[in-house]
């Protein structure tokens, strides 16, 4: 038992300082039609991409400016509109599965090269998370 106290508390140490936290951002908080902007890497598992065949997607690396700047600019583009665009992946989830959308800022653009980002019209009200992507490099 000691043993297992030891580990996890050698974790809880370790862990934090090795991952770095996203700014949580909220453009519109109160709406249920969200855009979740996904910057710190994701596995994708979903037969709409690259042919089924599963792939990782790299975090962004992006410091915390560069990620704010980004939230600014998008977040002006939807400000018309009833949208909440966000990092919080607490918020995306609480939305509908009918209204929203994780794009994922990632430099993983092997499997589509040529184009600067990606995603399927209509997507956002799917009700079944496939995921856009906007390349980074």
């Amino acid at each position: 038992m000691k043993f297992l106290f030891a580990f996890m508390t050698v974790l809880g140490i370790i862990v934090p300082t090795m991952t770095s936290a996203i700014p949580t951002l909220n453009s519109h908080p109160s709406s249920t039609a969200t855009i979740l902007l996904d910057f710190d890497g994701q596995d994708i598992n979903n037969s709409m991409w690259n042919f089924g065949t599963p792939f990782n997607c790299l975090p962004a690396g992006l410091n915390d400016d560069q990620i704010t700047e980004i939230f600014n600019g998008v977040s002006e583009d939807f400000r018309p509109f009833e949208v909440n665009v966000t990092t919080d992946l607490a918020k995306f989830f609480a939305a509908p599965l009918t209204n929203r959308i994780r794009v994922i800022i990632t430099p993983t653009s092997d499997w589509s090269p040529y184009v600067s980002g990606i995603a399927y019209v209509g997507s956002f009200t799917w009700g079944d998370d496939t995921p856009c992507f906007v390349f980074s490099d």
